[in-house]
């Protein structure tokens, strides 16, 4: 399992992570468990999770369990960092973290689209994730 970590401003560790998943949605929502205890072992405060299908997110404010939740339609949002929307169907988790990537740094830079045109971009400002990120940072990969 990989986690990108994202970092905030001048490169401070703030407890995000997204985790890419290949495989089919019911395979992929079967580990929701194990990043979700993953997350809370490594101290993340924020995790979304991400297959082709899905993105989901939670916040772990609470040690008691999630507070805050958000679900995004994964082919919306990855279909759009794509070569070929086709290869969403046969994606593994290599090529699924390239894409990911690329729409994190999307969501921090803006370099495809607009402020506030990036997909997903205002169910996860709603959700406080920008809350923890600084403009001027870049994702981390970290294994």
């Amino acid at each position: 399992m990989r986690f990108i970590e994202l970092q905030g401003a001048h490169g401070r560790r703030n407890g995000v992570a997204v985790v890419p998943l290949g495989g089919e949605t019911s395979d992929a929502m079967g580990l929701t468990k194990s990043a979700q205890e993953a997350a809370r072992a490594f101290h993340y405060s924020t995790l979304l999770l991400v297959n082709r299908d899905r993105i989901l997110g939670w916040s772990f404010a609470s040690p008691a369990g999630p507070l805050a939740t958000v679900e995004l339609d994964g082919r919306a949002v990855l279909s759009r960092y794509a070569t070929n929307v086709a290869d969403l169907d046969k994606a593994g988790e290599s090529y699924l973290s390239g894409l990911v990537e690329d729409w994190l740094e999307d969501l921090r830079s803006h370099w495809r689209h607009a402020p506030g045109e990036v997909p997903g971009e205002r169910q996860l400002e709603a959700f406080g994730l920008f809350d923890h990120l600084g403009a001027a940072e870049a994702p981390a990969a970290a294994s």
